[in-house]
């Protein structure tokens, strides 16, 4: 059995044990939110684990799913930092600058986009079922 997952691309590779981390910290911090009397944080443990291990094995489901979640993030992240509800609700008078703003969104919509590209891309290293041990 090999540690890393078995792909010919090493982009690919080093993408999924990227977001394979994010799914680890995911979990760690569902069990926080579950262990503070909060039942919500364990959605947060089931997705990070069945999420975590089907884009390990390279599942076509685990793909879509991811794909489907950060195509949320490219969208809503932007529109909800921006929206001037949310400023009302949390910075009252004293709104942040434009440059905080961007910052604020930058690394998750460019994260998220990097996302997109490497699982499109390489589409075809994911499968329905997972090889079986020969």
């Amino acid at each position: 059995m090999k540690l890393l997952p078995a792909t010919d691309s090493s982009l690919l590779a080093s993408t999924l044990i990227l977001v394979v981390f994010g799914f680890v910290w995911l979990v760690f911090r569902g069990i926080q939110i579950v262990f503070a009397g909060q039942l919500i944080g364990l959605f947060s443990v089931l997705l990070g684990i069945f999420l975590g291990s089907g884009l390990w094995l390279r599942l076509r489901a685990a793909r879509l799913f991811v794909l489907a979640v950060l195509w949320f993030f490219v969208i809503v992240v932007p529109l909800g930092t921006i929206n001037p509800f949310a400023a009302m609700d949390h910075h009252g008078p004293n709104l942040p600058s434009a440059w905080e703003l961007v910052l604020r969104i930058a690394p998750p919509f460019l994260a998220s986009l990097f996302g997109i590209h490497v699982l499109g891309k390489y589409k075809n290293e994911f499968r329905w079922w997972p090889k079986s041990a020969d």
